[in-house]
């Protein structure tokens, strides 16, 4: 594995899990902000998905799937080490938070 790891990357010291991660770096308030603002997030969504009344947009149930998605890859490695999974983590979020959905 060394002749092939990203340089650098042996340096980074990090747990592999993304919530345990939280807790150690921010403790008991900042896991706790960081599953509040989950709630929320998923709150927000699944109103726009009623909001709708109909068929949900695709952009909609693709940005809800990549979040999943690295939510649940977040169980077993911590990605957020890398500034560009962070800003697609908040980015996807700040597009399931928008009530502007149109049914097309």
């Amino acid at each position: 594995y060394p002749r092939y790891a990203i340089s650098g990357i042996e340096s980074v010291a990090h747990s592999h899990q993304i919530f345990l991660q939280i807790l150690t770096e921010l403790g008991i308030p900042g896991i706790t902000v960081f599953l509040f603002f989950l709630l929320l997030l998923l709150l927000y969504t699944a109103g726009g998905l009623q909001w709708l009344h109909g068929r949900p947009r695709a952009e909609l149930l693709g940005c809800a799937g990549a979040l999943l998605g690295a939510l649940v890859m977040g169980l077993f490695d911590h990605l957020w080490y890398q500034h560009g999974m962070l800003c697609m983590f908040i980015a996807l979020s700040a597009l399931l938070c928008a009530r502007d959905w149109e049914v097309a």
